[in-house]
């Protein structure tokens, strides 16, 4: 049996439902009807703006890196959801899933529970996964090495709150998505 006959041979169902379930049909029904997002932001950074963007390889590490050690020294990754919960932790969310970028105050630090590493190693990562950068009206490839000089430059010896910042709109693209052109969804395809 095909996919195309087996879902033909399933009956919709028209039986009353939770309103658990139903509210959770509803969110379906709006994430379908809304205009595509893309995962990724285009920032402005250092001396242009940069795509930070977090693929599946930069995930990987990235949840590697930010996990933490057993009792036996094993190294037990962080799942990015949870990660995104540490650094988001601290800072305002409107309506469910509505990010406001623009709430950062000195109490909302005191509110995290981020670390360093956290922060510097999202925007590290979100950097060379981007990969792209306009400086001067050019675009230019960002690569790894020129990604550490940016990342000593702009990051690493600056207010750990700058750091946080990049941090969360990565993990914020990633997880939440930003609304995109119809050119930067076909170029997320790509």
């Amino acid at each position: 049996m095909t996919f195309d006959e087996a879902e033909n041979a399933m009956p919709l169902t028209t039986a009353p439902q939770s309103p658990d379930l139903a509210r959770l049909i509803e969110t379906c029904r709006e994430i379908q009807a809304r205009p595509p997002r893309q995962t990724w932001a285009d920032i402005p950074f250092a001396d242009g703006v940069y795509r930070f963007y977090l693929g599946r390889d930069q995930i990987k590490e990235l949840e590697r890196l930010c996990g933490h050690q057993d009792n036996q020294g094993a190294v037990v990754p962080i799942g990015i959801g949870a990660l995104f919960a540490r650094v988001s932790k601290g800072r305002a969310f409107l309506s469910p899933s509505v990010p406001d970028w623009a709430n950062i105050h000195e109490a909302a630090a005191l509110a995290s529970e981020i670390t360093e590493r956290d922060c510097i190693e999202t925007v590290r990562l979100a950097l060379v996964g981007g990969n792209h950068a306009v400086v001067n009206g050019e675009t230019v490839a960002v690569s790894p090495v020129r990604v550490k000089q940016l990342m000593e430059t702009y990051v690493v010896y600056q207010p750990l709150e700058d750091a946080w910042l990049y941090a969360f709109a990565a993990l914020g693209a990633r997880i939440v998505g930003v609304e995109a052109a119809p050119a930067a969804v076909a170029e997320e395809a790509a």
